[in-house]
């Protein structure tokens, strides 16, 4: 039986990891008594695995049972889970694997790998767990496109994603009380009006934001510049260029949400600098911080979502989804092909519809297998028809620039400060390119490019 995540064991969980942790400049949500998830043992006898996940119950919950549905068809393991606060397991993946005692199976996410060559990090799966063309079959085909992957080799399987910057999530009973509807949205602009008739003031104060843009901005300028017809990242050269008459246009976009004539947000709603914090206290009415908040936010609140509005005058209709939640296979199993098979067998059951239709139950990101969304089970879970339209309205629209850059969070923090009224547009832009580009240099000359 899976184990049931209450909301306060969610927001313990789940806020470093499945959607602000990468690429935003505030901090994740820090839950009251931070207990620490224990690891679980599954079998009790035959070969030994080690699975490490990250410390958020759905995906907890998912390796457990992947683990155990695999002993219960009849193969002899001995599977130990070992849940890491996604810090945690940010700073133990990339060394544990230079130093070859990484786990067996493991969590990560694609911005983790993006400045390695990821030949030299895991197994490559080609022909183990099928072709890229079979793959893409099963799978959202363009959740293989986040990361450099030459034909013939398979070093991810893409699992679960946040999406932060690309969901709008949005406080139902706010907006049911205003009598707006949110399905009637079809454009950013006109998001943003509801967003200024769903603001609260009081005098100077804004007890209510309408529309949160805070965690995400350097996604939300990606999406736009993208949409725009622009470009912020050359491939051929690496050369980043934030600070392009798109890429202005959108920042300031940001800056009128939180210093315009109608603002639509406001850093004095929290005095601990935390988005998400605020969410859930039920101040936000709509917010950009990913599909998954939608499912820990407390019920009173009906949260819902949709993929995030196209501009108006869009010239293409694209969205940058920031990272994916993936699972890798350690090289040393090359060396033992009885522990191979089973790890295998395991990584089949973790991107199977019994493992990932269960983590509907409490989670409301995107899953990456769109075979699991054609399985009717799906519509009995408490979020399965809410995970399956969001991915299905977002994945067809993604789209990656296989950029090397494994910390933004420096760039991102630019972004805030011209949010915040510190720096001007052009200059926050200037900074941010000067920081990716110096990134950028370093990682390609590390991988030979």
């Amino acid at each position: 039986m899976a184990r049931m995540w209450n909301r306060r064991s969610l927001v313990r969980t789940s806020a470093a990891g499945m959607g602000i942790a990468a690429g935003a400049m505030w901090l994740p949500a820090r839950a009251e008594d931070p207990t620490p998830m224990p690891t679980v043992s599954v079998g009790e006898s035959g070969t030994e695995i080690t699975m490490w996940v990250q410390d958020f119950g759905p995906a907890v919950d998912a390796f457990r049972i992947a683990a155990q549905n695999y002993i219960d068809a009849g193969n002899d393991v001995k599977v130990t889970v070992q849940p890491i606060a996604f810090a945690d397991l940010l700073a133990k993946m990339l060394p544990s694997i230079a130093a070859g005692n990484e786990a067996d199976i493991m969590m990560g996410y694609t911005d983790w790998y993006v400045a390695t060559d990821v030949s030299k990090l895991f197994l490559n799966m080609e022909g183990l767990i099928g072709t890229q063309a079979e793959l893409e079959k099963s799978l959202f085909a363009s959740t293989l496109q986040t990361i450099d992957m030459p034909e013939g080799s398979i070093y991810y399987l893409p699992w679960l994603a946040g999406a932060n910057g690309v969901i709008t999530s949005y406080n139902g009973a706010v907006w049911e009380e205003k009598g707006m509807d949110p399905a009637s949205i079809t454009t950013w602009d006109e998001l943003v009006s509801a967003g200024q008739e769903l603001t609260v003031m009081d005098g100077g104060t804004m007890n209510r934001a309408g529309l949160s843009l805070m965690t995400p901005m350097l996604t939300l300028i990606k999406n736009w510049i993208w949409q725009m017809g622009g470009d912020f990242y050359n491939g051929e050269t690496g050369e980043w260029s934030l600070n392009t008459e798109a890429g202005q246009a959108s920042l300031q976009k940001i800056v009128d949400a939180a210093m315009g004539d109608k603002p639509t947000m406001s850093y004095d709603l929290s005095t601990i600098d935390n988005e998400y914090d605020v969410w859930l206290q039920g101040k936000i009415a709509t917010q950009q911080m990913g599909a998954w908040t939608i499912g820990t936010a407390p019920d009173e609140l009906k949260a819902n979502g949709m993929s995030l509005p196209k501009l108006a005058d869009a010239a293409t209709d694209v969205v940058y989804p920031a990272h994916i939640g993936v699972i890798t296979l350690s090289r040393r199993l090359a060396d033992d092909d009885a522990k191979l098979q089973h790890c295998l067998g395991i990584a089949k059951q973790l991107i199977g519809a019994d493992a990932l239709i269960e983590v509907t139950n409490s989670y409301t990101g995107l899953i990456c297998v769109q075979d699991v969304y054609n399985d009717p089970r799906i519509n009995d879970t408490k979020f399965g028809a809410i995970s399956k339209r969001l991915a299905e309205t977002t994945w067809p629209r993604s789209k990656w620039p296989k950029d090397h850059i494994a910390n933004p969070m420096p760039a991102s923090q630019e972004l805030d400060r011209a949010a915040r009224g510190e720096i001007s547009v052009s200059e926050a832009l200037s900074r941010a390119d000067e920081y990716l580009n110096t990134q950028e240099k370093d990682a390609r000359e590390r991988l030979g490019l």
